[in-house]
């Protein structure tokens, strides 16, 4: 639509500003919500005893053999998961990926705690 044909549906100057208005107001709504939270540290846990900090982006595959089921780490820049997990119920394999600061992956057989941190938190509250 040109704006000859809205002025034939009866828009004066005063409503193309309004809408105008209205189009910044939605732009910038969206600009603050479209912020990521990008995590800075990764913690690794068993037991509730951290055994490894790792600063990111970082690119790694870790093997936790030491763990009663064995799995596999795969930190990819900013984006974690586990993988060829062998505890039952595989639900921390299942979960899939983290990447964004207050994720986490647990998996309860191994008492594993897998945290992001750091950066800003798309996380209003956290209950216990």
């Amino acid at each position: 639509m040109t704006i000859s044909t809205l002025a034939k549906f009866g828009f004066k100057r005063g409503d193309y500003l309004i809408v105008a208005v209205v189009l910044l107001c939605a732009g910038l709504l969206l600009l603050g919500f479209a912020g990521k939270s990008v995590p800075q540290v990764l913690s690794v846990s068993v037991n509730g005893e951290e055994l490894a900090r790792y600063t990111l982006p970082f690119s790694s595959e870790i093997s936790l053999d030491e763990l009663l089921y064995p799995c596999t780490l795969v930190i990819d820049g900013t984006t974690v998961f586990l993988r060829d997990t062998t505890c039952p119920g595989h639900d921390c394999e299942i979960c899939g990926t983290i990447s964004q600061s207050g994720e986490t992956i647990v998996c309860l057989p191994n008492r594993l705690l897998l945290t992001l941190s750091g950066g800003k938190s798309n996380v209003d509250a956290v209950t216990q």
